[in-house]
């Protein structure tokens, strides 16, 4: 609807394209595979699933793949790394793949000290304040999860603006 509203008041015309640019690629950082201390395999019945007839009575600390992440750091309940990928991008400014080949759900807590170069900054474009004691978010990953981002060119899909126009009178 929103979409058709743009169409028909500024002419506007998308198409979607996939281009090749920077991404991040999660690896694990050893060549065995081994996980960091900070990669918990969750504990089946550990999590509390969603329930759909109240689904405000749920502590949300323990619901089953909830996920919060933030500028200085994320906790992930029962889920996949791969239920990361969306979050890590929009804090990243960068389109982050999961490359680790781990399909086991996970328990993680991580803290991290925001970095100047993190897209989750505060209005006045200067990165949330952080503890100094607290490790780069590449460092977090790498030394308590064993999970290395790798920077490479990958497919990245983009919306191209074809056309747009001053919007019609009313």
């Amino acid at each position: 609807m929103l979409q058709s509203l743009l169409a028909d008041r500024f002419q506007l015309k998308i198409r979607h394209e996939t281009r090749q640019l920077p991404v991040y690629a999660l690896e694990m950082t050893r060549k065995d595979r081994k996980p960091g201390p900070g990669l918990v395999e969750a504990k089946a019945g550990a999590c509390l699933p969603a329930d759909p007839a109240d689904p405000l009575a749920i502590d949300r600390d323990r619901l089953c793949g909830n996920w919060a992440p933030g500028p200085d750091g994320l906790m992930l309940v029962s889920g996949q790394i791969s239920s990361l990928t969306g979050p890590l991008s929009r804090l990243m400014g960068r389109k982050v793949i999961d490359k680790t080949g781990l399909a086991n759900n996970f328990d993680i807590h991580l803290e991290w000290s925001p970095d100047d170069f993190l897209a989750i900054r505060n209005p006045n474009g200067a990165p949330p304040p952080g503890d100094d004691n607290e490790p780069s978010i590449f460092a977090a990953f790498r030394d308590k999860l064993g999970i290395t981002f790798r920077a490479e060119k990958g497919p990245v899909e983009i919306l191209v603006i074809e056309r747009a126009a001053r919007p019609a009178g009313n």
